[in-house]
């Protein structure tokens, strides 16, 4: 009977993580790119089936680089060159999905095709309208995962100091054994 309350405990926040899904996600290969470099914009976790536009904006403005149909994972893989006529600096990546969920890659793109190191700062997803987000960025799939799995270890802990109560309550008490305290044993008695 425990065993399937374990197993249903732990199907159930499973079946809740898969069913909320999660953002999507794009980086670039390599990150050191610069003005002129080509590179692979790589998208995980978008609707399978669908076509992404891929968009750079820089200080210059913005453009498009190409489209990008996603896999039926949930994944694309798409080599795209970068303008050579932008200068250096912090450029943008989006990738567009057509229900209105944004991906977005920032990053340092140095001096073109050198080789010199750009920081990648941040990866940022921007959910679209709808989707369910705390101010935390837990969603609310998530926060029903974390508290069952607080429970289930504070059950387990429980059962666990119950199991060792009931295996050791008829040890004896450290110091005298049962009978010999006079005082308690009875031999003791009042003037």
């Amino acid at each position: 009977m425990l065993a399937l309350a374990f197993v249903t405990l732990l199907a159930t926040p499973i079946a809740a993580s898969a069913a909320a899904g999660l953002s999507p996600s794009i980086s670039i290969d390599p990150a050191d790119a610069g003005p002129g470099s080509s590179v692979d914009v790589i998208g995980l976790d978008f609707p399978a089936g669908q076509v992404v536009d891929l968009q750079l904006t820089t200080v210059e403005g913005e453009v498009r680089l190409s489209t990008a149909t996603i896999e039926s994972g949930g994944f694309f893989r798409e080599t795209v060159a970068l303008p050579a006529e932008f200068p250096a600096g912090f450029w943008e990546l989006r990738a567009i999905a057509p229900d209105g969920s944004v991906a977005v890659h920032l990053f340092d793109a140095g001096v073109a095709s050198s080789g010199a190191a750009a920081a990648t700062l941040a990866d940022a997803t921007i959910p679209s309208e709808g989707a369910a987000a705390t101010a935390g960025g837990n969603s609310a799939a998530d926060i029903l995962v974390m508290l069952v799995i607080a429970l289930l270890i504070a059950g387990i802990g429980g059962g666990a100091v119950l199991a060792w109560y009931q295996v050791h309550r008829d040890d004896e008490q450290p110091g005298m054994s049962t009978g010999q305290d006079p005082f308690w044993s009875g031999a003791h008695s009042e003037p």
